[in-house]
C-alpha cells in the first residue's frame, strides 16, 4: 500500500469518525477507485488459484486411493514421484 493511500485512509477514519461528510477529490476518488478494483482482483485471482488448487488435492487423493490398491512395492515409489511432481505445482501457483 502507498504512502498516498494509507493517508487517503486515514482522511477518511478522521473524516468518519467525527461524523463528518467525506469529501474527497477527484485524484483520491480515483485512486480509491483504482486501489479497491486491484483488491478485487487479486482476490478474483486467489480464489481461482484455491479452485485449482482443490480440483489437484482431489485428483491426488484419487490417484493415491488407485496406488494403494495396487501391490505395494509398485505404488509406494510411484506415489513417491507424485507427490514429489504435486509439492512442485503446489509451489509453482
Amino acid at each position: 500500500m502507498t504512502k498516498s493511500l494509507e493517508a487517503l485512509i486515514a482522511k477518511i477514519k478522521k473524516q468518519t469518525e467525527s461524523f463528518d461528510n467525506v469529501i474527497l477529490k477527484e485524484d483520491e476518488a480515483k485512486a480509491l477507485i483504482a486501489a479497491l478494483e486491484q483488491a478485487q482482483q487479486r482476490s478474483e485471482e486467489q480464489g481461482r488459484n484455491a479452485c485449482e488448487l482443490l480440483d489437484e488435492v482431489n485428483q491426488q487423493r484419487q490417484r493415491i486411493a488407485e496406488l494403494e490398491s495396487q501391490p505395494h512395492h509398485n505404488g509406494m515409489m510411484q506415489l513417491s514421484n507424485e507427490l514429489a511432481e504435486m509439492k512442485r505445482k503446489c509451489a509453482v501457483l
